[in-house]
Order: structure tokens, then C-alpha cells, then sequence
């Protein structure tokens, strides 16, 4: 299953799979320029974290009542 996570400004999306493996990167051409620099990594950065957010809620989706109770015990 394909996931994606976008920075909060849209300029940089991240393309990944749910074993968290790169399929695709999009940056925007605003941002190709050297003195853009800390504004990539700070994009990179948040589509990264809401890539994350979303794969957890994937895999929380994924498990069964069960399979929670199971961990806490």
C-alpha cells in the first residue's frame, strides 16, 4: 500500500510504502534553489513525520481487537 506525506506547505511530497521504503519523491521547482536550502529540510522534515502518522494509523487499522488486547497484557 502506497502512502504519502506532504510538507505543510506542499511544496515536498513523499512517495513510501508500508515496509517504509522510498517509492517517489516530488520537490517543487519553487524550491531548487541553494538558498532554499533550510526550507527543503524543514519541508522533508514534515511530509516525513506525516508519512508516519499515517502509516501508524494503517497498522492500527490493520491489527484486531485481539491483537491489542494481546499487547497489554
Amino acid at each position: 500500500k502506497r502512502i504519502v506525506g506532504e510538507s505543510k506547505n506542499g511544496l515536498v511530497t513523499l512517495y513510501m510504502n508500508g515496509a517504509q521504503e522510498f517509492e517517489d519523491i516530488y520537490i517543487d521547482e519553487e524550491l531548487l534553489s541553494p538558498d532554499k536550502l533550510d526550507v527543503i529540510r524543514k519541508s522533508l522534515k514534515e511530509a516525513f513525520k506525516e508519512y508516519q502518522k499515517k502509516l501508524q494509523k494503517e497498522m492500527v487499522q490493520d491489527m484486531d481487537i485481539d491483537q491489542l488486547k494481546n499487547m497489554f497484557k
